[in-house]
């Protein structure tokens, strides 16, 4: 019997249909009882939905220089003062 923490860790793999069928179908039963592992699959189904849809974006040349100047900086800061 699967618990929900097994059905979270196995849920990428019943969604990408990778999944055994004996296990899936395990899994499939849980789902038909538990309302917490249902409204899991419904956002985790939603979230990947919209990260598909966001676009990419290429950071600007002026954000690429300025963040890697501060994070040169820090590098720098730690190196020098180790105990920090």
């Amino acid at each position: 019997m699967l618990t929900c923490q097994k059905v979270v860790n196995l849920l990428a793999e019943y969604l990408d249909g990778t999944l055994d069928v004996q296990t899936a179908r395990e899994l499939e039963r849980h789902l038909e009882d538990c309302t917490a592992c249902q409204n899991f699959i419904k956002t985790y189904r939603a979230t990947a939905a919209w990260v598909r849809e966001v676009a990419y974006e290429e950071m600007p040349e002026e954000l690429k220089d300025r963040l890697a100047t501060f994070l040169n900086a820090k590098i720098r800061q730690e190196k020098t003062d180790p105990d920090r």
